[in-house]
């Protein structure tokens, strides 16, 4: 194995997506508006800023739409906006709202993407294939959960990100992240997977 560090990283903020959704009692509007501009004022250049959900399995971003309608007015064209959608009607959605990018969810592990999704990979790769044929020029993420571990299987093996990758890469998508969903991984065999990607698919910018 060798990795060269580059000259250069690039940051994505998630906490008014990632971080928001986790407190149960709701978050005004406007109170996630202001930490939204206080983290788009320290200089980043890309934010997840809410996800396309269903309200009713996630009441906290029930208010999307009009987080997403703030960040287009005033802060558009200077950082750059993600929304996670987990199916196809968040996607409409999201493109409705006017987002630059979308953030698609799969897990390389069977059992953690059911328990996430209620859906089998299979099921999770043709939802995003419909996603892809809608997405028209706004860019679309697959963001491949437990690429590493797996909190109810264990560790995951490479040819299982293989498999959704290849799939996602075939129907469209336009940028791939490997996430250490549960944060356990052991280094070593987080270089091992990320060797058999560089292997594969040669310097494909993974995130």
């Amino acid at each position: 194995m060798n990795f060269s560090l580059p000259e250069r990283i690039e940051i994505m903020e998630v906490c008014p997506r990632d971080g928001f959704q986790s407190v149960k009692e709701f978050i005004p509007t406007e109170g996630k508006i202001a930490i939204l501009d206080a983290l788009a004022g320290t200089g980043i250049s890309t934010m997840e800023i809410t996800s396309f959900v269903s309200p009713k399995a996630i009441p906290q971003m029930a208010d999307a739409a009009d987080v997403t309608a703030h960040f287009n007015t005033k802060w558009r064209g200077k950082i750059t906006s993600v929304a996670l959608v987990p199916n196809l009607r968040g996607a409409e959605s999201a493109l409705a709202a006017g987002v630059d990018w979308m953030n698609f969810v799969i897990s390389a592990s069977v059992d953690h993407n059911m328990a996430n999704t209620r859906r089998t990979v299979e099921e999770s790769i043709e939802e995003l294939k419909k996603v892809c044929a809608l997405k028209g020029e706004t860019k679309l993420r697959l963001s491949v959960a437990t690429s590493f571990a797996c909190p109810f299987a264990g560790d995951v093996p490479p040819e299982k990100v293989v498999r959704v990758v290849d799939a996602c890469l075939e129907a469209g998508i336009d940028g791939v992240t490997l996430c250490d969903t549960i944060g356990t991984t052991d280094p070593k065999y987080l270089a091992n997977t990320l060797t058999e990607m560089r292997t594969r698919y040669g310097d494909y910018p993974f995130a």
